[in-house]
């Protein structure tokens, strides 16, 4: 067995390795690190695939609440009266008795006369002569028959020129939208007595 020893000094160029020789082994491979505890998260926050959460439906509106019944009327009292007896007259009941036939008579001489007259609980009387009554009352059916509404009856009586007429009548009238037949009738009549008399002055 040959054995060389050869001594390298520094700065010396290195001498040609003996083919004899073996080389060293390589040094062991170094082991990997180990991967820290929160990879999961790292991978989660580097790529951003987690899904994201649904948006919560937004919550139901409260029902509306029911209107209110109306309340129900209150007992309604009727008070009839019974005489017992046969009526016996007296000074009251006689001027009431005057009174109401007065009454009476002056509307009928009127109507007579081809004028009209209105009365009701809400408002005063109202009557007009034959002249009054060709303003007020002819246009009344007509207006009566072409309106729906309370607001369109009181504008068309407006434009006829009734803006006098009192709103208590006015919606009496609408509220009674079929005695327009009456009304027209009533027109029609007044109509043929006013041509009677001009063929009956002319003859004269």
């Amino acid at each position: 067995m040959k054995k060389t020893t050869t001594v390298v000094q520094p700065g010396d160029a290195p001498a040609e390795a003996d083919a004899s020789v073996p080389p060293p082994p390589p040094p062991p491979a170094a082991e990997p690190e180990p991967l820290p505890d929160n990879t999961d998260d790292l991978l989660d926050d580097l790529f951003n695939d987690t899904p994201a959460k649904p948006k919560k439906a937004p919550a139901a509106r409260p029902a509306a609440r029911p209107a209110p019944a109306p309340r129900p009327r209150g007992p309604v009292t009727v008070v009839t009266y019974e005489l017992e007896g046969p009526f016996t007259p007296n000074p009251a009941s006689k001027r009431l008795v005057e009174k109401i036939n007065s009454v009476r008579t002056s509307i009928e001489t009127k109507l007579r006369g081809g004028g009209y007259y209105f009365f009701g609980s809400r408002y005063s009387d109202i009557s007009g002569d034959s002249v009054a009554a060709r303003r007020v009352i002819e246009p009344l059916p007509a207006l009566m028959k072409a309106s729906t509404t309370q607001a369109e009856f009181d504008a068309a009586l407006r434009r006829s020129g009734q803006s006098l007429m009192p709103p208590a009548l006015r919606e009496d009238l609408f509220a009674n939208k079929l005695s327009a037949v009456s009304l027209a009738e009533r027109v029609k009549k007044l109509e043929e007595e006013r041509q009677w008399k001009k063929v009956m002055g002319g003859s004269m």
